[in-house]
């Protein structure tokens, strides 16, 4: 039987999703893109317990998410993104969710990131003559007034 203890149970998901992880690195397939994102949502129950966690957390999903609809949105920025995002929330949980300023500083610097691919995407719309309607609505989104919100408001490709 498996072992009950909360520490080895979170240890396992992790290594499971680090695992989930270094196979996407690998191979950026439908079916390791697919494992990654089952791996991250093992993971929910104890990343909502620290909004730091759950920042990252939601930015992953978002990012995951898309990719799975449209894995030619792929890029280097990207796949920067989605390795930072894996090794904070990795380590975020393992030092059970209490960020101190290297952790804050790093979650800040995440959400910069994916702030800017947000705006290279909207960019890249308008280039290529979407119409400003469809625009419109992610230009007029507020920006993200705290961590928790950062993940409202994703462009097409998000």
């Amino acid at each position: 039987p498996q072992s009950l203890d909360p520490s080895a149970e979170l240890a396992g998901l992790i290594e499971q999703f680090n695992a989930a992880y270094l196979s996407l690195d690998w191979d950026f397939s439908k079916q390791n893109l697919k494992k990654f994102i089952d791996a991250l949502e093992r993971l929910e129950p104890m990343a909502s317990r620290s909004s730091d966690a759950k920042s990252v957390f939601r930015i992953m999903e978002v990012i995951l998410k898309r990719l799975l609809d449209r894995p030619h949105a792929v890029n280097t920025k990207l796949v920067e993104l989605i390795r930072d995002s894996q090794g904070l929330l990795a380590h975020i949980l393992l030092i059970g969710g209490e960020s101190g300023p290297l952790e804050k500083r790093r979650l800040k610097e995440l959400v910069e990131k994916f702030e800017e691919l947000r705006q290279m995407a909207l960019a890249a719309k308008t280039a290529a003559g979407v119409p400003p309607e469809s625009n419109r609505r992610l230009a007029e989104s507020p920006p993200a007034k705290n961590r928790r919100d950062a993940g409202v408001g994703m462009p097409a490709w998000m």
